[in-house]
């Protein structure tokens, strides 16, 4: 048995119908890591967004807690302002008779 020697055209012929495959897989590798530094920035911006969303969340739940205890206040003194007022004038009415 002989061995067979590689023939050399054959050789650039495989070698230049791997090129454009090459280039083909390489470009892929490309796209594939922009791809994935396209989806980290968007992890990024979903956590800060989903960040952002619970403080808004947090500052309208503190802003709603501090107006209702303001109103709340604001009612009962005008209740013990109207009530002491009316108080008043009944003990002028009853030292009157």
């Amino acid at each position: 048995m002989t061995a067979m020697s590689p023939d050399p055209d054959a050789r650039n012929e495989a070698r230049s119908a791997a090129d454009p495959i090459t280039a083909i897989l390489d470009n892929l590798v490309h796209v594939g890591r922009q791809s994935r530094e396209v989806l980290r920035a968007a992890v990024i911006q979903h956590a800060e967004m989903a960040e952002l969303l619970t403080m808004l969340v947090r500052f309208r739940a503190l802003a709603m807690a501090s107006v209702t205890a303001t109103l709340a206040a604001s009612i009962e003194a005008t209740v013990e302002f109207t009530l002491a007022g009316y108080l008043a004038d009944s003990l002028k009415a009853s030292s009157g008779k």
